[in-house]
């Protein structure tokens, strides 16, 4: 099928890349490739040269059959990514395993004649708790000097997760800049800043051997310790749910979400405040392809380490209800929490008392993030004031906080409102969908 790129929807920070340009068609992924390129990816997909990279992390990619772009004598198709997520949303351990993966396509890259031109985090997406490189065009022949981008390495990825072991995580995490190499160079690589951090600098610059500099600096950051400092919710209780694999061993409360979830139709789901999500695993062993967030690390660490080990369907994610991530980038490319996350089932369990009582939120502010973030169904728990925890807080000060009112502020975003029974007695769980 011959199609027009002047009809289709184009990935906004793709319009700068050299090798091609992606776009998206059918709820599928392409890249239309620029002359220059053609022979160098028809040759590698041809030959099987990368299927050690595709196990690696490449994101899967393959030439286009049925698809043909006006103008371009060569479309790849990529694997389609579920939920994209940014740099700021991950963990320490992610963005530690982001940086490593990385060097592991480098090294085999560096094999065989070739290389990475991009450094940028913003090429890297977790699927089933691995990091993926998505940026297929980045892959060029290593014909020319430096063989590795060792500059823009260090500001994308050293210096941000050194400072991340040393304890700063927030500083951390406050380098990875939406900026040009150019203005980074000036900012962060000037004397006596260009050296760090020390021992993987040095390390990497007394030695010859491109490959040999590519170990060292793998050992390096394999090396790191990312320390994250205990939050407020990292000791939150999750009601001693078991293994959500084994139903006949489930908590009251577990059995009224298993039940109501159930109810619901759709391919995608997000936890909201998930805490460690044991809901969000249960989710996954539903069929569910899963988002989980919340804004404490700790506890979002705790689950990525499980999805990792044992390949779960779930993208643990940092992020806090109230804080949406906004969209940055090339035309304002990469796009919010919202357009990015929005699931057909959002799970909001225990967060809307706390939301009122400690942070002092609106029915009405916490509906409307809801919606935004729901497709079809939002599974929301509702604690009232009788409950035996929130009956000892100052309830006093909010006499609206009641089931009435609060289904009156979904109402206007959600066409059906199911009350059912939660446990301990007498929490709700409301089921709520769109039209």
């Amino acid at each position: 099928m011959m199609l027009n790129l002047l009809e289709l929807k184009v990935d906004d920070a793709s319009v700068v890349d050299q090798a091609g340009i992606v776009f998206h068609y059918e709820d599928r992924v392409f890249r239309a490739i620029s002359s220059d390129y053609v022979d160098l990816y028809t040759t590698l997909l041809s030959s099987g040269e990368l299927s050690e990279l595709f196990s690696c992390g490449l994101v899967k990619t393959w030439i286009a059959k049925d698809i043909a772009i006006q103008g371009f004598d060569l479309v790849l198709e990529h694997e389609k990514i579920q939920f994209i997520s940014t740099w700021r949303e991950w963990t320490s351990g992610m963005a530690k395993d982001a940086a490593l993966l990385y060097l592991n396509l480098s090294i085999l890259l560096e094999k065989k004649g070739l290389k990475l031109k991009d450094t940028e985090p913003e090429n890297i997406q977790f699927v089933n708790g691995r990091p993926m490189w998505i940026d297929f065009g980045s892959i060029v022949l290593n014909s020319n000097k430096p063989e590795f981008h060792f500059q823009g390495f260090q500001v994308n990825h050293l210096i941000p997760l050194w400072l991340i072991s040393k304890g700063f995580n927030d500083l951390g995490f406050s380098i990875y800049l939406e900026a040009s190499i150019e203005r980074l160079k000036k900012m962060f690589l000037k004397k006596p800043l260009c050296y760090l951090p020390l021992k993987a600098y040095w390390s990497y610059r007394k030695e010859k051997s491109t490959h040999k500099k590519l170990i060292n600096l793998e050992n390096y950051v394999a090396s790191l310790d990312m320390q994250i400092s205990k939050g407020y919710w990292t000791d939150y209780p999750e009601h001693g749910n078991p293994d959500p694999k084994f139903e006949n061993t489930f908590s009251k409360k577990a059995l009224c979400v298993f039940e109501a979830l159930k109810k619901t139709k759709g391919a995608t789901l997000l936890d909201m405040a998930g805490n460690k999500g044991w809901f969000s695993l249960l989710a996954a062993n539903m069929g569910f392809s899963v988002v989980c967030f919340d804004l404490d690390e700790v506890s979002i660490e705790r689950l990525y380490q499980i999805v990792k080990k044992e390949s779960f369907p779930v993208l643990p994610l940092k992020l806090d209800f109230l804080v949406p991530s906004h969209p940055y980038g090339y035309n304002l490319g990469k796009k919010s929490s919202f357009e990015r996350l929005s699931s057909d089932v959002v799970l909001a369990l225990a967060i809307i008392h706390h939301l009122v009582f400690k942070a002092f939120v609106r029915f009405d502010t916490f509906s409307s993030i809801l919606s935004k973030y729901t497709k079809k169904y939002a599974l929301v728990e509702f604690i009232p004031k009788e409950d035996q925890y929130v009956s000892q807080w100052n309830v006093e000060r909010f006499p609206w906080y009641n089931l009435d009112n609060f289904i009156d502020s979904l109402s206007i975003y959600f066409n059906e409102i199911e009350v059912v029974d939660s446990d301990p007695h007498p929490r709700k769980l409301l089921i709520c969908k769109k039209s």
